[in-house]
This record gives structure tokens, sequence and C-alpha cells, in this order.
């Protein structure tokens, strides 16, 4: 494992803005490791983790992925993070639709897999869209028109058209699901949520950035390292990171490359493969192999 000197000389050529202890104190995921990071989150911008608005297709090459290596036929997924509708400005205006529950659960559908579903999400209003959801929409106008056909042909529909924007329902079986019990709600956060039960899957896309704090990077691992707690034995963690120096979201990279360094032996996780959606963003696959 490299020193945390060396790891910072090479992650920040031009000059780290880190402790230089970092990755000496994160590897060890002591309780005086978390309590000091658990009242660092306290002190969080709650504000920040409410601005969660997503628009369709956004992950589908992930999904798409993830259902290639699915562990057994009677998946339980930890679902982080859904979202909530609003208006997307990049790099268009458009109005999005938090939809990405109900394309995985149309992949699902289509691999046969009689899957069970826990959504958690810190804000009330995602759960509630995706409680009462019947439909999910798309404008016509904009970005992603190949990811709408596919759930259009996944879902055997023809869409309902008003001006620009198509309307579709969710896949059948998330609704008999949701109504029979499989498919529940929990509004709470990953970075500390306890749910007293192992996922055969937990997917956390979009959502790291979304954790904020003084020390970002130790919250994002902190909340990795409660999704390994969360995942069974072979099971699989999805999360993402942005690559780009530009990007405000840089911080992600960083994680990774801890992560790279020998953290995720420390939580009982490795890296089972990494997708590249484009020049600023890249999925990445876990696999919990510890207990």
């Amino acid at each position: 494992m490299l020193s945390a000197e060396e790891f910072n000389k090479r992650s920040h050529p031009q000059g780290a803005t880190w402790n230089a202890r970092f990755v000496d104190e994160t590897t060890q995921f002591s309780p005086k490791w978390s309590k000091r990071i658990q009242q660092e989150y306290g002190l969080r911008d709650v504000d920040s983790k409410l601005r969660n608005q997503t628009i369709f297709g956004r992950n589908a090459l992930l999904q798409d992925a993830l259902i290639t290596c699915l562990p057994n036929a009677h998946t339980n997924i930890l679902y982080v993070g859904p979202g909530c509708d609003g208006e997307w400005t990049w790099p268009y205006q458009e109005k999005a639709c938090a939809s990405e529950p109900f394309e995985l659960a149309a992949r699902l559908d289509k691999a046969r897999n009689d899957y069970r579903m826990t959504i958690l999400d810190v804000n009330a209003k995602a759960l509630l869209q995706v409680k009462s959801r019947n439909e999910i929409f798309f404008d016509a106008k904009k970005l992603r028109s190949e990811e709408w056909k596919e759930y259009l042909a996944l879902t055997d529909q023809t869409p309902r058209v008003e001006d620009t924007i198509e309307y579709a329902c969710i896949p059948s079986s998330f609704e008999k699901k949701r109504l029979q019990g499989a498919i529940s709600f929990v509004e709470g956060d990953i970075f500390d949520v306890m749910l007293r039960k192992k996922y055969d899957i937990v997917y956390a896309m979009n959502v790291l950035y979304h954790i904020n704090n003084d020390n970002h990077v130790n919250a994002m691992l902190h909340a990795i390292h409660n999704m390994a707690k969360h995942t069974k034995s072979g099971g699989i963690i999805a999360v993402e990171s942005y690559s780009s120096n530009k990007n405000k979201h840089n911080d992600d990279t960083y994680v990774y490359e801890l992560l790279t360094c020998g953290i995720q032996d420390k939580m009982g996780i490795r890296h089972r493969a990494a997708i590249s959606q484009d020049w600023r963003m890249s999925y990445h696959l876990y696999e919990k192999v510890g207990p």
C-alpha cells in the first residue's frame, strides 16, 4: 500500500490540499474515526441533499451491465437516491423525470428476475413520487431518445404524447410489488442508516456527491463503508465517479483512487468492473468479498 505522502504526491502533483495523514487515518475505519466524521457530517448543508433532480436514461449503460451479473433470480436490491422531478438545465433546458427505479425494474423483468427492492432517500418528496407514480415521462426534444425507445420496447408500450412530452406506464411488476410490499420505502441517509439487513445489490448512482461536509472525501468513504455493511457476501455495490479535474465533483475521483490504494480491502470489497459513460463520468461495480 502507498504511504500517505506518496499517495498525495501522485494524486495531486500540483499540491495536495488534504491532510498528509489522511490515508493512514482512513484505512483504520476505527470507531474514533467514524465518530469524528459523523460529528462533521452533522454540520453539513442539508439543503444540498434535497437538490436532487434527475433525468430519464441517465444510467442506462450501467443498468445494462448490472443485469449481466445478477447474483440470483430473486435479487434483493437496496436502491439509494431515486431523485426528484424538476427542470434539467444542462446541456439543454428540459423537463426532468426521476424514472430510474422504473427503468431498472423494466430490465429486471426482461431478465425474468423476481426482484425485491428497498428504496432509500433523505428526501421525503423523492420517496412520495416513487410511491405514487403511475407514469414516467420523457422530453422528446432532448437527449437519450434511444434509451426511451428501449424502455418502451422493454415494457411493450406506445407512449401517450402531449406537446413535446411523451408518457408511458411504469412496469406492471413494479406496481404489483409496490402493492404487495415487495417494494418498500425508507426515509434515511446512506451515510449512517442502519437497516439491519443485507442486500444482493446496493445501487447508489449520482448519490455520493450529495454527501457534503468540510471533509467531503471522508464522508463519501464513510457512506461506501456503510453500503458494504449492507451488502451480502458476493453481492454488488454500484456507484459512480466523475473524472474531470474541472468538475465540481472531482472529489469522487479521489475516493476511487483511495479505494484502489488498499482501503477497499478494509471494507471487504473488491473492484469488479469500471464502465465509461463519457468524458467526465464512469461507473464502478464492487463485489463484497467479506462476511
